[in-house]
């Protein structure tokens, strides 16, 4: 950012560039961070609810959630 020619930042500031860098896992340990696989394919909602509650919690479900759901990841 720069201030064009003043010494200080105001509604002056304009955008010259920049990069934006990801380093929520550092270099070389990606496989530290790996996210749990979790067993969808293995348990059965139904043993533990009934459909009426499994309606309920789908119709709640919003964004990443569906995949998650859908993959265990």
């Amino acid at each position: 950012m720069t201030a064009g020619n003043k010494q200080w930042t105001a509604s002056n500031t304009q955008f010259e560039g920049g990069m934006g860098i990801d380093a929520a896992v550092p270099f070389g340990y990606e496989s530290d961070f790996l996210r749990p696989v979790y067993p969808v394919d293995r348990v059965k909602p139904e043993d533990f609810f009934t459909k009426q509650d499994i309606e309920n919690a789908r119709s709640r479900m919003v964004g990443w959630v569906h995949s998650l759901a859908r993959t265990g990841r």
